[in-house]
């Protein structure tokens, strides 16, 4: 249960922070690496995947690194969501990246609310009420 107050309490942090995004500034970042991994399987014996980029930008002549696609990524994120970034990237050395003026180093690649900040928020208060209801209906005795 406390596993799944964290991941709750991550994704209305992705939420919070998605939502607070739209008014970010936009630069100009450099691609230092970008690959495609397997990062594990699932219960059935297929390959999960990562996408692994980290890219440079400035701000106020301060360099920065980051490797935050979007908010929400790593959550749960599809494998047809990191292809599409895989072929992005892969053939680009220069993308746009945005920021928080008030943190620079708080970055993102995409702006907006993704699928997986509501699987992750809807997955752990799903199973917290799960478990609630049963300690509720005395279940524990």
């Amino acid at each position: 249960m406390v596993g799944d107050l964290i991941l709750c309490r991550y994704g209305l942090l992705e939420l919070y922070l998605a939502m607070k995004s739209a008014g970010w500034l936009k630069t100009s970042s450099e691609i230092s690496s970008s690959k495609l991994e397997i990062s594990g399987l699932d219960k059935y014996g297929q390959a999960l995947f990562r996408k692994r980029v980290m890219y440079q930008y400035w701000v106020n002549s301060i360099d920065y690194l980051s490797e935050k696609l979007f908010f929400g990524y790593g959550l749960s994120t599809l494998r047809l969501a990191l292809e599409r970034w895989d072929s992005e990237l892969s053939t680009r050395k220069y993308v746009d990246v945005y920021y928080d003026p008030e943190n620079p180093d708080l970055s993102v690649l995409e702006l907006g609310i993704h699928l997986e900040i509501f699987l992750a928020i809807g997955f752990g208060s799903a199973i917290i009420g799960i478990v609630a209801t049963y300690l509720i209906l005395g279940g524990i005795r």
